[in-house]
């Protein structure tokens, strides 16, 4: 390119006999400052000079800022109208790797996530929601005609140009594949052929169908194929028809290049790129510890609980499934712990009345897998407070010392509560030594009484209470 530097004095004392009148430029691209002598033209009345300067090829911008200084007997001015800035678009005729990248990522709205450790999309085994992927390419500093001079515009991704979506040009998948709810057996799959056209500000980029693997299994593949063309290679170079997708013959035809598949001929061949989908293993789901108190006591120290989440960086809790709509519920104890604070229930909880409450718990292992484990329901059991036995059936107030096989039976068995399960009695002795029960636990006893020493009377008390199989077990009165 070439620059042409002006300087006018405007009637002041510059002399064309004696004086040096210079700049010094500036190019912006990493070149040392370009200092110039300009030439007095005598018809015009001013000093000028055209400066050439090429930019490198494969520069890391389209877009220079360069400026330059004037200066007069070699010291430089510094007034305002002596310091001038212009902008230099260069644009690239051949593919450009420092400006141009031609990638393809994933689309954060559909299922799976970018591995940034492989780069490769995973998808979790299972899955029933589609993933999709996107064209992420930023195309070179190609003006809108390779024919036309230099436009004042910065048109990276912003001429016409054709992408094309190629499924399974390599796989290990199991079964078949759908995409776009089509099911496909063959592979590799052809998309169309998409026109991207000019003069389009930010256009969007190309996603491609859906895909659902649902019969895949752990650690099998799935590649795709980004073909891409632009004015530097055009699919149809004959646009001047207003039709775009009607290459009449070229270069690129599938009966020589067998391994892009059967379609159109192309003007010119693509620029490919691929983008590996890989199915990855579902965590085994964690096993839940179903806590269980009593009516009326303290919820302190209580949790919601599951365990088998080694190696977890995210442990999930919902305040329902959330397969069938559950909504995710913050942890006070953080997003990786596997215990839920029953005093932080969804809504609140108090143990003033019995009854059954659920969470659902879930976990991620993260790192190279991201995939969430099936949901478990943890349940916490508030258990009903249980009532005072019914009175003895059978019963003596009054016997002698070393009496022996006296029986105690209540009328009615135990029974069982709908929140806590069944229930026993037991049995115990108070008021002191030498009272010896058979059993401690049934509808009926027998009791030895051999109290050592001597006394007139003295006192020895029976009692029994409802009670829990297991714990807590929550005693009657």
């Amino acid at each position: 390119m070439s620059r042409t530097i002006i300087a006018d004095d405007d009637g002041s004392t510059w002399n064309p006999a004696t004086d040096v009148i210079g700049a010094r430029i500036n190019w912006d691209d990493g070149s040392p400052p370009q200092d110039v002598v300009l030439n007095f033209n005598s018809v015009l009345g001013f000093w000028i000079l055209d400066v050439p300067h090429t930019y490198p090829d494969n520069g890391n911008t389209c877009f220079y800022e360069a400026r330059a200084r004037l200066s007069v007997n070699g010291t430089f001015c510094f007034q305002s109208l002596a310091f001038e800035e212009f902008n230099v678009l260069i644009y690239d005729e051949l593919d450009n790797p420092n400006v141009g990248t031609h990638d393809i990522t994933h689309d954060v709205t559909s299922a799976g996530a970018l591995n940034p450790v492989t780069d490769e999309v995973d998808v979790c085994e299972n899955e029933t929601n589609p993933v999709r992927l996107i064209d992420n390419s930023e195309f070179n500093c190609t003006q809108a005609n390779l024919d036309s001079p230099p436009q004042d515009g910065d048109f990276r991704n912003d001429e016409e140009r054709w992408v094309q979506w190629v499924y399974g040009t390599n796989e290990t998948i199991t079964g078949d594949v759908e995409i776009d709810g089509v099911t496909v057996s063959t592979f590799p799959y052809f998309g169309p052929v998409t026109f991207i056209g000019d003069n389009t500000a930010d256009p969007a980029n190309d996603v491609t169908l859906g895909m659902v693997f649902p019969t895949a299994v752990a650690g099998e593949f799935f590649e795709v194929t980004l073909r891409s063309w632009n004015i530097c290679n055009p699919y149809d170079d004959n646009t001047t028809d207003a039709n775009y997708l009607n290459p009449t013959g070229g270069v690129f035809d599938p009966a020589v290049e067998a391994t892009f598949g059967a379609f159109p001929n192309a003007s010119e061949a693509p620029v490919t790129t691929t983008q590996i989908i890989r199915i990855i293993t579902v965590p085994l789901p964690p096993t839940p510890v179903d806590p269980t108190v009593c009516e009326n006591s303290n919820l302190a120290g209580v949790n919601f609980t599951i365990t088998g989440t080694g190696g977890s960086t995210r442990v999930n809790w919902y305040d329902n499934d959330p397969n069938l709509g559950g909504n995710l519920v913050t942890n006070p104890n953080g997003n990786n712990s596997n215990n839920f604070p029953a005093t932080s229930f969804p809504g609140g909880l108090t143990t003033n009345t019995p009854g059954t409450f659920s969470m659902w718990a879930t976990y991620v292992l993260g790192g190279a897998n991201d995939c969430e484990s099936d949901p478990v329901e943890v349940v916490l059991t508030i258990r009903e407070e249980l009532a005072r036995p019914d009175p003895f059936s059978t019963f003596t107030n009054s016997l002698c010392n070393g009496t022996n096989n006296v029986v105690f039976t209540l009328p009615n068995p135990p029974g069982s509560t709908t929140f806590g399960g069944p229930v026993e009695y037991i049995w115990t002795s108070t008021g002191g030594g030498g009272v010896n029960l058979d059993a401690n636990t049934g509808n009926s006893i027998t009791v030895d009484f051999n109290i050592p020493g001597s006394f007139v009377t003295v006192n020895r008390t029976i009692e029994v209470r409802r009670r829990y199989l297991n714990n807590p077990r929550c005693p009657s009165p």
